[in-house]
């Protein structure tokens, strides 16, 4: 949520630059302003960079930035905390936002299942209705 909270005039070219962690990728297609949909902002080659242009901020109003994240190879820790910051091209910059994503365990264990079936027949030979020969 960004916010001219100053009264004193409009910021123009509002630029917010949005850093998250290692371990979080945007969902392409998901950045919704002011409860719209919208495009996906410039992302940095690492792709731990969103830079999002608002345009012009009138005094009292704001603008509402969403967007999905997905959680990929790579996250470390059980906390991953992305911070966000607001350039006005009158160069008024704003505090830094934070939001802190906790994760469980269960998505990171150090062990896993693998769940299948082995079968032992001729590779052409079909062993069951849904198994059809092997390649």
């Amino acid at each position: 949520n960004v916010q001219n909270a100053a009264g004193n005039g409009p910021f123009r070219s509002v630029t917010v630059t949005d850093t998250l962690p290692q371990g979080l990728r945007l969902r392409t297609g998901s950045v919704r302003v002011n409860n719209s949909a919208a495009p996906d902002p410039m992302i940095s080659a690492d792709g731990h960079q969103l830079t999002f242009k608002t345009g012009q901020i009138n005094p009292d109003a704001q603008v509402l930035i969403q967007y999905v994240t997905e959680v990929v190879a790579g996250a470390h820790g059980v906390r991953l905390t992305n911070s966000a910051q607001a350039l006005a091209q009158e160069g008024v910059l704003s505090n830094v936002a934070t939001a802190t994503v906790q994760l469980r365990e269960e998505l990171f264990r150090d062990a896993g299942v693998i769940v299948g079936r082995v079968l032992q027949a001729a590779c052409d030979q079909n062993t069951d209705q849904e198994m059809a020969a092997c390649p």
